[in-house]
């Protein structure tokens, strides 16, 4: 019994782990199941939409002001369009971290000025 669990334990520490739970793929059907339910559309997956804009709440929370600094009148609603456009213009990316879909999308519209 001791060989069945210690070679268990070899197996599943064997296989490569990944701090990100999505990629660009899957945040590209939460992004899209958040439009619909913004156009009211019947039958949008509520629960996707919601774990979108909570997904990108998070990720704007966490780094904003280090990898990207809006201004204060930008909120999450226009920064949530700033990911989608990125997604739509970058298919061929959407295999990397959606968490570094979101920075470097954000990045690129709201860089951080560097003051000396």
């Amino acid at each position: 019994m001791k060989a069945l669990c210690a070679l268990v334990f070899l197996l599943a520490a064997s296989n490569p782990v990944s701090a990100a739970y999505y990629n660009g793929v899957d945040l590209k059907h939460l992004m899209h199941a958040g439009e619909a339910v913004g156009q009211g559309k019947v039958g949008a997956d509520q629960v996707d939409a919601g774990i979108y804009v909570g997904y990108l709440a998070g990720i704007t929370e966490s780094f904003q002001g280090i990898y990207y600094c809006p201004a204060s009148n930008i909120n999450l609603h226009k920064m949530a369009d700033v990911v989608a456009n990125y997604l739509k213009d970058n298919p061929d990316k959407l295999q990397q971290s959606a968490q570094a879909l979101v920075i470097k999308a954000l990045g690129l519209a709201y860089p951080c000025s560097i003051t000396p």
